[in-house]
């Protein structure tokens, strides 16, 4: 995926995910731009979600996270999804 997303679109598509499914007690995940910025960290840390960075340097953790972050992309932040 080329497409960068900001922070403020991952705020708003996990806010959507909270309304229907429920909140997540954390969130593992690799440590993209928009998954590192001081934004979303605030905002878990107001919704009480503790967030799981994986460790630089392991490649076979990424691989686990990259798959999860292709399959929430196509099914979730998709740019011609109705939902955001």
């Amino acid at each position: 995926m080329d497409t960068p997303l900001a922070a403020e679109r991952v705020i708003r598509a996990l806010e959507l995910l909270i309304d229907w499914r429920g909140g997540p007690k954390q969130i593992h995940m690799d440590n993209g731009t928009e998954l590192i910025s001081a934004r979303l960290k605030s905002w878990t840390e107001e919704h009480q979600i503790f967030l799981v960075h994986i460790q630089p340097g392991k490649p076979s953790r990424n691989a686990y996270d990259e798959r999860f972050n292709l399959t929430f992309w196509e099914y979730f932040l998709d740019a011609n999804s109705l939902i955001l």
